[in-house]
């Protein structure tokens, strides 16, 4: 639980800088009749009609409101239709359905409880996402026998039941607003940077002022405060899968996911520390590594 609430705090202080930067540039740069209405929304509202007070709850609202909507149900269906996942029916969802009796059968959860997806995708993979949603590509399911299947769903399974997937539809909210934020203080930039070949008297100097106010403030949080944050997020998302590859040897399919892990990885390179640091899966040796430790323990 510590570790899932200081992701959120990480997630939530870095993309909340890049907002909150892009909200003061909008306030200097615009008119302050186009700011007239909104001060008189969040004066009605009881915020103070100061400018510090408004650029605050306004990115407050840019970070919390999305996430709020990625959390429904219907967000969450729209999510995987648009990464391209389809219900699973037919011998697929039969196929998927027997694999996961085996796992409902020992944690008490009903088949019901849970959303099969299947994606046409050319390369084996396993995802949870929400709170109730499991998704696997087509290839995964050639690839794997019954008891292979079962051991990647039951890890899947084991992100739903830790929470990890409702906490990774939060954080997917934030880091939308605080990229779309930061893409946005680039085009200004670089609008800046076209503005400046205008043959003005003191144009060129004033608007490479602007972009250095913008520029300088941005970089420092992308640097000081966006990078590290990422670098402990995805260091908890490491922490996260071995607790999911735990829970599927609790369910009594380590094996499973031993050799489903085994098969699917095969042939894959092994990767560079830059790599392994900037990646929200541990290296596949050392999770195969833990499971046998896991299984041998329980014999």
């Amino acid at each position: 639980m510590l570790s899932k609430l200081l992701t959120i705090i990480f997630s939530f202080i870095s993309n909340m800088a890049i907002v909150l930067i892009f909200w003061t540039v909008a306030w200097y740069c615009l008119p302050y009749q186009a700011w007239d209405k909104v001060v008189r929304f969040l004066t009605l509202i009881r915020v103070t009609p100061g400018r510090d007070s408004i650029l605050l709850t306004l990115s407050l609202t840019t970070l919390l409101v999305p996430c709020l909507l990625c959390s429904s149900s219907i967000a969450q269906r729209i999510n995987l239709w648009l990464m391209g996942a389809r219900k699973a029916k037919g011998a697929e969802l039969e196929r998927l359905q027997n694999a996961m009796f085996q796992i409902c059968s020992v944690n008490g959860n009903s088949l019901n409880a849970y959303k099969l997806y299947v994606m046409d995708k050319e390369y084996c993979n396993a995802f949870a996402f929400g709170d109730e949603h499991i998704c696997v590509t087509r290839p995964l399911l050639t690839a794997l026998n019954d008891n292979e299947l079962a051991g990647i769903l039951a890890h899947e399974v084991g992100h739903l039941h830790n929470g990890d997937t409702n906490i990774s539809i939060y954080l997917a909210g934030m880091d939308f607003c605080g990229n779309l934020a930061l893409n946005l203080l680039i085009g200004i930039t670089k609008v800046c940077e076209i503005l400046s070949y205008i043959p003005i008297p003191f144009m060129s100097i004033l608007i490479a002022i602007f972009s250095l106010a913008i520029a300088i403030p941005t970089m420092l949080v992308q640097f000081l405060v966006c990078v590290p944050a990422n670098l402990v997020m995805l260091f908890f998302s490491r922490r996260d899968e071995y607790k999911a590859d735990r829970y599927a040897c609790d369910v009594g399919l380590g094996k499973g996911l031993y050799d489903g892990l085994a098969c699917i990885c095969s042939g894959e390179a092994k990767p560079g520390f830059f790599d392994r640091m900037w990646s929200t899966h541990p290296v596949t040796e050392k999770r195969l590594n833990k499971i046998k430790q896991i299984i041998a323990k329980r014999g």
